[in-house]
């Protein structure tokens, strides 16, 4: 049995409606119990700022927690150098997630970083629903290895038969408009009214590999 197979390239641009703020909370002391407290009023501060932006706190997702021991080298009398423990760093990273609009993107920002949790914000613009943008990736795909393998069925004097398999392995696009929104390392994100603008689209591609019986 002849067959043929040919990778279909999908390609698909979408424009973002999603915010996603990525906030970083460090909590540090050289008592642990001490260290835990400040990153419970660290958190319920955050809770605070962004309750006053309109948004319910449980709309902050934990993608990462972490509490880890924190050394130093230090000189003996001896001049020998060894590592000492200073104390303890609880880090707490949350997501929060908002509708493309700038107006309550720039109250969030402003609330957030006027918060005692002393955070460090990310802020990428992506989409609510990616699946819609993976089906628009798959349909070209096929669409794109079809139009290919009749081309060279064609040329090769045969014609497409049955579609035999498909190999298809979940890609990794990841929908972040190249869009970069921030300022200078060391300084918080604040803004009283951000001017207008529109993020770029977000371009995704995807790789789809046909295999077709030859007539």
């Amino acid at each position: 049995m002849r067959t043929i197979t040919v990778k279909g390239a999908g390609a698909a641009s979408v424009h973002p409606d999603c915010i996603r703020i990525t906030i970083d909370l460090k909590a540090k002391d050289a008592d642990y119990s001490l260290a835990m407290e400040l990153a419970t009023v660290q958190t319920e501060e955050l809770h605070k700022a962004v309750r006053q932006s309109g948004i319910e706190p449980d709309e902050l997702k934990t993608s990462n927690f972490d509490v880890h021991t924190e050394y130093e080298n230090q000189q003996d009398a001896k001049g020998n150098w060894k590592q000492v423990m200073t104390g303890y760093c609880c880090s707490h990273q949350m997501v929060l997630e908002l509708p493309l609009d700038l107006e309550l993107l720039s109250k969030v920002i402003q609330n957030v970083s006027d918060c005692n949790a002393c955070p460090e914000c990310r802020i990428a613009f992506t989409l609510c629903d990616p699946r819609a943008a993976e089906e628009l990736l798959l349909r070209d795909a096929a669409a794109n290895a079809l139009e290919r393998a009749e081309i060279l069925a064609n040329a090769s004097g045969c014609q497409l038969g049955e579609l035999k398999s498909i190999d298809y392995h979940l890609g990794r696009n990841e929908p972040i408009s190249n869009t970069s929104f921030g300022v200078q390392d060391g300084l918080h994100l604040r803004a009283a009214k951000f001017p207008a603008f529109t993020p770029e689209d977000i371009h995704l591609s995807e790789d789809v590999s046909f295999t077709w019986e030859l007539e």
